[in-house]
């Protein structure tokens, strides 16, 4: 996990986790994260595993994640593409070609598994993700969810 060499222009000034069905996911993923400039707005979303620790556990890691890749000047574009071009990879994060694969690392092995260690066994955190049935979404792209957040905000505050 190297520093970043990027001069970063992102800036995150709100994280929105929402948990949903697996088949509401954008492509066969547990974790999902868009960034939305124009709000400053990380968007995290995370497919249901059954239990509101284990929903945290993969949202805490897309948010390191994702803030690691922003910092260090690797685009939601690079990330998108290479996943939806290795679909058939379990987790295409780990993959050493991965544009971000260190800064997936750094959140599984440093963020996600210690958090979720102080809850349940690793056995059976990974027993949560083996019961997820097979996606049976439709293969939404980057830029239609980009549209949609967009557009119209999903979510009201006070402040709104």
């Amino acid at each position: 996990m190297g520093t970043s060499t990027a001069t970063s222009t992102a800036a995150v000034k709100h994280v929105i986790v929402e948990t949903q069905a697996l088949d509401e996911m954008r492509y066969d993923t547990v974790g999902d994260w868009v960034y939305v400039p124009d709000r400053e707005t990380l968007y995290i979303y995370v497919a249901d595993l059954g239990d509101w620790r284990a929903n945290m556990a993969v949202a805490m890691h897309e948010q390191a994640e994702a803030m690691q890749c922003l910092d260090r000047g690797i685009s939601q574009e690079e990330v998108e593409v290479y996943d939806l071009s290795h679909l058939d990879s379990e987790d295409p994060g780990s993959d050493d070609a991965a544009p971000y694969h260190l800064e997936h690392e750094f959140a599984e092995w440093f963020i996600e598994r210690p958090f979720i260690g102080q809850f349940m066994s690793q056995q059976k955190y990974d027993r949560m993700f083996q019961r997820l049935p097979k996606w049976r979404g439709k293969l939404v792209g980057l830029g239609k969810r980009l549209a949609d957040l967009t557009q119209e905000p999903r979510y009201e505050t006070e402040n709104t």
